[in-house]
């Protein structure tokens, strides 16, 4: 493993780089080639393997040879071909077999074979899965992607498969989003009924009542098969797939897409199949465990949802128990249970990669970029070269993508939990003076006060208001789904009889006319209150856009000098809200650093 300053305070990485926090982010930005272009090439000339017609023959296991051709195809069409993305672990897990060979692999540019290097195992499971979910090609690293070679430097740019490589690892988050079939082959078994049952209980949300902040132990289960659930969690999650930081990032960008297959002997083959839940949607009854040979095949996402809930609806009594005090499923929860709609995801995405075991520390500044969907990629090899800290490198590149440290007066929190409010998505600058960006300034004034409103009438008020916004929101099909999420905050607001304010585009001197509508909430409204909003609308097109993600976001802030030139923000607080607008010019404005992070210099 590499050392790096991961971990390290402020104050030391500092010291360490002789200069202070803010001159060395700027720094940072400035270094040339420090911005890492990043291409589709490599999507679009995505290499696979054909996944063979027929299975070894369990009786020939030991010497049969199978051999496995090339395919290449586009990953980035509509009617791309279906190929099953595998994310599982290069070193073996005590319970599978080690050995190698069986399978001869086709030579990336000739005819010949040669036997693969990953396990039996790992390609006799996942050719099982493909082959009965009726895929015809599969993704696995090792074969598709160009390894390192002992002989260059991992910055070379003069040999063709150097290049490859690294524009591979720029876009491998792409590899698992686009796949319809992305898989997390678990090495630990489960190999009893003891095992089964509690898994079955937790996945059809047996153990679990309520919603949200208000989900419980279930009363109708007894504490013993709450620990036997427990216990089983513990066992699954004692597997290095959810300690490597590469796997992290393939489970987090599958979504919904991703399964996870977790071996067991065939006489549970009978047993698995009396387990069902009913689908929300359809009403249908699905297999819990699927129907793939010797295999449980599993959500990823309803595992991590039940495991999250269980979590927390005995987080109060579980370091009473003798069994496992902090298992690895209470460290990485479900996002939309542990942080409010407000909160952004960031800093829990950092928190959980760097808790992750990475054999190249740097490799953290690629999986933070992949998993956040982040346009600016810093050159992690060029950064190292200049011995520039791993820790900085990460906020830098966090706020060349518009992450904003939260600014305001007085400080909050201490500076060893500063964090990111949501993002902007305009282009950003840094400077010793703050964060440069572009949005539009609001100034708050009218005040709809819903306390006011009949209780009959207040549901066919928040119906008219919705109709009425709907045209709108059809035309601007770029801004739509960011639209209709703060359509529902205000509707929501209104049913809470929280204060709306209307808003106009910030002009000292001019009244302009209202085309904006915030959130203000419970508390009075603050006549003259500012407000601060910037968007990068998901791109709306045929072609394949590398970031694809909706941005927006919008700010409380103050102006610490108005007669400025560019107006220094500083942030009060989240503010939902709706702008109803078109082709209005954006204005610069900073964010000052936060009064704490420009104190610490060596």
């Amino acid at each position: 493993m590499e050392t790096s300053d991961r971990g390290s305070c402020l104050s030391d990485i500092a010291r360490q780089q002789g200069r202070s926090i803010i001159s060395a982010l700027v720094d940072i930005q400035d270094v040339p080639d420090t911005i890492e272009p990043r291409t589709l090439r490599f999507i679009e000339n995505l290499r696979c393997l054909r996944v063979p017609q027929y299975p070894r023959c369990d009786r020939e296991l030991a010497a049969a040879e199978v051999r496995v051709e090339r395919e290449t195809i586009d990953a980035t069409q509509v009617l791309r071909p279906k190929y099953v993305a595998l994310s599982y672990t290069w070193d073996p897990s005590r319970h599978e077999n080690e050995s190698s060979g069986s399978y001869l692999v086709q030579e990336r540019h000739s005819r010949s074979f040669n036997p693969s290097n990953v396990r039996n195992c790992v390609l006799d499971r996942i050719f099982n899965y493909a082959r009965t979910v009726g895929v015809e090609y599969i993704w696995i690293d090792q074969h598709s992607i160009v390894q390192d070679n002992p002989s260059c430097d991992p910055a070379c740019a003069q040999h063709a498969a150097c290049i490859e490589r690294r524009e591979g690892v720029t876009v491998m988050d792409l590899v698992y989003k686009l796949s319809g079939y992305p898989v997390g082959l678990l090495g630990r078994p489960i190999t009893s009924a003891w095992e089964l049952k509690p898994l079955a209980n937790l996945l059809q949300g047996k153990l679990t009542s309520g919603v949200g902040s208000k989900v419980r132990l279930s009363r109708k289960r007894s504490e013993r098969e709450v620990w036997m659930a427990v216990e089983v969690l513990h066992r699954i999650t004692d597997d290095d797939w959810w300690r490597r930081g590469w796997t992290f990032q393939e489970s987090y960008k599958s979504g919904t897409r991703m399964r996870l297959l977790i071996k067991h002997p065939s006489k549970l083959k009978r047993l698995k199949r009396h387990y069902w839940i009913e689908d929300k949607r359809t009403h249908y009854r699905n297999p819990i465990f699927g129907n793939v040979d010797g295999e449980l095949c599993i959500s990823y996402v309803d595992f991590l949802e039940e495991a999250t809930r269980l979590c927390l609806g005995c987080l109060n009594r579980i370091n009473r128990h003798r069994g496992p005090s902090a298992p690895t499923w209470m460290l990485e929860m479900k996002y939309t249970y542990i942080l409010e709609r407000s909160q952004p995801m960031t800093p829990q995405i950092i928190t959980d990669i760097d808790k992750r075991q990475m054999k190249y520390s740097w490799d953290m500044l690629t999986i933070t970029a992949n998993c956040c969907g982040y346009a600016v990629r810093l050159n992690k090899h060029q950064l190292k070269q200049n011995n520039a800290s791993l820790s900085l490198s990460i906020l830098a590149q966090c706020l060349l993508n518009g992450e904003v440290l939260q600014n305001g007066h007085p400080p909050t929190r201490p500076i060893s939990n500063l964090t990111f409010t949501n993002n902007t998505s305009q282009s950003l600058t840094l400077s010793y003076l703050g964060i440069h960006t572009y949005g539009h300034m609001w100034n708050l004034g009218k005040v709809i006060d819903t306390r006011n409103w009949p209780a009959s009438g207040a549901y066919r008020r928040r119906l008219a208001y919705l109709i009425g916004i709907s045209n709108y929101l059809d035309r601007d099909a770029g801004l739509a789904g960011y639209m209709h999420t703060m359509a529902e905050e205000i509707a929501e607001a209104i049913k809470r009889r929280d204060q709306l304010m209307l808003g106009c585009l910030w002009d000292p001197g001019y009244h302009r006319p209202y085309m904006a509508v915030f959130v203000w909430g419970a508390q009075d409204a603050v006549p003259q209150t500012l407000a601060f909003t910037a968007s990068r609308p998901e791109h709306v097109t045929d072609e394949f856009d590398l970031n694809d993600l909706d941005r927006h976001v919008t700010f409380e802030v103050g102006v610490e000098d108005q007669n400025s030139r560019v107006p220094r923000l500083r942030i009060r607080r989240w503010l939902p809200g709706m702008c109803f607008f078109r082709g209005v010019f954006r204005e610069e404005v900073v964010f000052p650093w936060p009064s704490d992070l420009k104190g610490i210099a060596p």
